[in-house]
């Protein structure tokens, strides 16, 4: 039996895993790793240079920034700080007029937040497209971090051809490259959450307190980076409970019981520390204000969860100072808002209350076929795979399912991005059909070799329009509005394309409808305003728009809009009857009229 079949069970390995040995990795492994990580990084960053900011980029530099510059946590306290904080990092040796003494926080009734945040990217001393650039760079960087470990992972599993399939669905996947290169917390929060629950594996296959801090150190940043991350507790306390039963029954599976129990207390003890050491170990920020216009920055009583033992619970640990305020808060308002609901749209009906197959059909639209295929054989082969069978299950499958159950009993349905955290822990999950045997082994090879190619075929076709990903099922990109808009396709982020496609068709003025927070008129764009949200300095769709504008010269549509979301008055109805000229990387349509 050779060292790839044989079974090496050791103390500490979970039950049904194997070890799997890496000694078939060589020099020929490595550069093909190198070259898939440069490839994703290249992707990512001349992709990103074309695009402007999305809707949500700006609030998230300016709060990120404020809060590295003078521990303002409370500007948009929505978010944990830490995502921000690290996209925000290359700013601070930037000469910036940051003028944050003006700034009310988000939560403020008369809040100037948002056009605070668009003054400090678009008239600063610095250019928005620098600023943008060093801000998205460093989620790239992480981006490349994640794809190391992604590979990592596979490859103890399923061996180097597992993590070599992982590495590469990775660096090709449209859905992690769009928000790979956007300063939000939805790709921190991937990453980080993802990187914890590694390095939590890890500490299962062989518990020590090496592995304990790290994982504690990881958990603790995904915590202070995005509330969705606590996902990974799920696996975590399955996999606890399961050792801990083992335990009691004469057949420990993670070492001597001691040692399990002090590394998971060391874990809980670091974790719990790192979130405070993000706050800078402040329960409030020493810059809070004493009062705004209301009177208050946190206000609770109108943010509270609406299960009372919940809410309750809240306040008991904000009295206790258990945690930061505005990381309580911060949990308060997702709560909250999570089922007060958001308007959202999907495949021609609008709703403020969503649809709980939302997510499931946002994954199955947006996701490349090839990997909806790869993932569909991995599932249905599943029991025929043996080893490693506890860990796919609990590592992998579970917290993608987690992810997708919680979010879908939330009532905010405004894009993808929000399930994103399953995405590297389904294709590491799908790295397992490389220890598929059949007796139709060559058959099953040249399979996998088409949908890689078919892969690749789609990844070169979307270039840069990341964001704007659909797959064949719903007719690509182009059919993509009928179906799904906001970030999952619209976000705002075609100005530069707008302009250009301007200039190469001698078009001086446009008629612009336009979903997002970039400024038309930096990147050179001569417009009139029609019936838009939230376009810089102009009144949104909602407010002071003229219902009734004349079909003349050319006019450019935001996709968003064009499907008639966030707007009171369906302004666009009979545009959408009509057939554009043009697209701009499917999120702006053009239309001519004489």
């Amino acid at each position: 039996m050779s060292l790839w079949q044989r079974r090496q069970p050791r103390a500490g390995l979970p039950l049904g895993a194997t070890q799997q040995p890496v000694e078939g990795k060589s020099w020929v492994t490595y550069l093909l790793v190198a070259l898939l990580l440069t490839i994703f990084a290249v992707q990512a960053f001349t992709s990103a240079l074309q695009k402007t900011n999305t809707l949500d980029e700006s609030g998230h530099l300016l709060s990120g920034y404020a809060y590295l510059k003078k521990g303002m946590d409370w500007l948009e306290p929505s978010h944990p700080p830490f995502g921000r904080m690290l996209a925000t990092a290359p700013l601070l040796f930037l000469p910036l007029n940051d003028q944050l003494e003006g700034v009310r926080s988000q939560e403020d009734g008369n809040s100037n937040f948002y056009p605070a945040s668009l003054v400090f990217l678009f008239d600063n001393l610095v250019p928005a497209e620098k600023l943008l650039a060093l801000s998205r760079i460093m989620v790239i960087l992480l981006g490349v971090i994640l794809g190391l470990y992604v590979y990592r992972w596979a490859l103890l599993l399923y061996g180097p051809k597992g993590g070599l399939l992982a590495l590469f669905l990775y660096s090709l996947s449209p859905n992690i490259l769009a928000h790979a290169r956007l300063v939000t917390t939805d790709f921190p929060a991937t990453a980080l959450a993802f990187i914890a629950l590694y390095h939590f594996w890890s500490f299962t296959r062989q518990p020590g307190l090496k592995r304990a801090i790290a994982a504690g150190l990881s958990l603790g940043l995904a915590f202070a980076t995005k509330y969705n991350t606590l996902f990974v507790l799920f696996p975590m306390t399955t996999w606890t409970l399961w050792a801990l039963v083992s335990t009691l029954r004469k057949d420990p599976v993670a070492g001597p019981p001691r040692r399990l129990v002090v590394g998971l207390l060391a874990m809980g003890a670091v974790a719990y520390i790192t979130i405070w050491g993000v706050y800078g170990f402040h329960f409030r920020s020493p810059q809070y204000p004493k009062q705004t216009t209301q009177g208050a920055i946190y206000f609770w009583e109108n943010n509270q969860p609406s299960l009372q033992l919940l809410a309750s619970t809240m306040d008991g640990c904000r009295q206790a100072r258990i945690l930061p305020e505005s990381y309580l808060y911060g949990l308060c308002r997702l709560l909250a808002r999570g089922q007060q609901g958001h308007l959202a749209y999907l495949m021609g009906r609008d709703s403020t209350t969503g649809w709980w197959y939302y997510f499931i059909l946002a994954f199955l639209f947006k996701t490349p076929v090839s990997t909806l295929l790869l993932l569909f054989a991995t599932l249905l082969f599943f029991p025929k795979i043996r080893e490693t069978t506890w860990t796919s299950l609990n590592f992998l499958l579970l917290p993608a399912m987690v992810v997708f159950f919680f979010t879908s009993r939330q009532n905010i349905n405004i894009g993808l991005r929000h399930v994103l955290p399953a995405y590297p822990f389904l294709l590491v999950l799908i790295a397992r059909v490389v220890r598929y045997e059949s007796k139709h082994q060559k058959l099953t090879r040249w399979i996998l070799g088409l949908l890689c190619i078919w892969a690749v075929w789609e990844a070169a076709l979307i270039y840069p329009h990341y964001l704007a990903y659909f797959n064949g099922l719903v007719g690509g990109p182009s059919g993509g509005r009928y179906i799904l808009v906001d970030s999952n396709l619209d976000w705002g982020q075609d100005l530069k394309g707008l302009k250009g496609y301007m200039e190469r068709h001698g078009i001086r003025k446009v008629k612009l409808a336009y979903f997002g927070l970039g400024d038309p008129a930096y990147y050179g764009i001569d417009y009139d305003l029609l019936p838009s949200y939230a376009i810089r300095g102009q009144p949104i769709c909602k407010e002071g728009s003229p219902a009734v504008f004349e079909l003349k010269g050319t006019m450019a549509v935001s996709a968003t809009l064009l499907q008639g979301l966030y707007c009171k008055a369906d302004f666009f109805r009979i545009l959408r009857g009509m057939k554009p000229i043009a697209n701009i990387g499917y999120s702006i349509y053009i239309f001519q009229f004489n």
